[in-house]
């Protein structure tokens, strides 16, 4: 099969997974953190686990400023933890976009408060965390105690992604 063949199959078997796994929310268990925004979790009942990208918000690369600190920071909310998992589809990584909450407490809210990640785009119902960064950028906790935080997107553009530089 050609290139533009396989990619168009690709796309199609992403977009019937995305719609199967539309507005789903169930109970997992976090098993692993990758960094700031990506977690892997076991679902109740599932012997498989699922990679899930957070909503709203976006980290730095690990290799970042302020990358490690995040991944730490995630690691302390969630890992080892049950958490309520709200997902709406699947990223063109196959990854599950999600909303974690543990106890009751928003994720993502709580990682830009703490200034462990950046608002960024809509999570679920609308929700954006442009005043948990406002706060933070208020109080420099976090990755705006730097008088500059690069922007996870723009140290991609102009690094890549550390997961691509990183030999197996």
């Amino acid at each position: 099969m050609s290139w533009p063949g396989r990619l168009a199959l690709l796309s199609l078997a992403l977009g019937l997974a995305s719609a199967s796994l539309a507005s789903q929310v169930y109970q997992a268990q976090v098993t692993s953190v990758i960094d700031g925004d990506t977690v892997w979790v076991r679902v109740d009942g599932e012997s498989q686990r699922r990679k899930l990208r957070i909503l709203g918000i976006d980290a730095p690369e690990i290799c970042q400023a302020g990358g490690r600190a995040s991944q730490l920071a995630m690691r302390s909310l969630v890992l080892g933890k049950r958490v309520l998992v709200s997902q709406t589809g699947v990223d063109t990584f196959g990854r599950g976009l999600a909303m974690l909450q543990r106890d009751g407490v928003d994720v993502a809210a709580q990682l830009v408060m703490d200034g462990h990640a950046w608002a960024a785009g809509v999570a679920l119902h609308g929700q954006t965390y442009r005043e948990q960064e406002a706060s933070a950028r208020q109080g420099r906790r976090g990755l705006f105690a730097a008088d500059q935080p690069q922007w996870p997107g723009d140290f991609r553009k102009q690094h890549g992604s550390c997961y691509a530089t990183r030999t197996p």
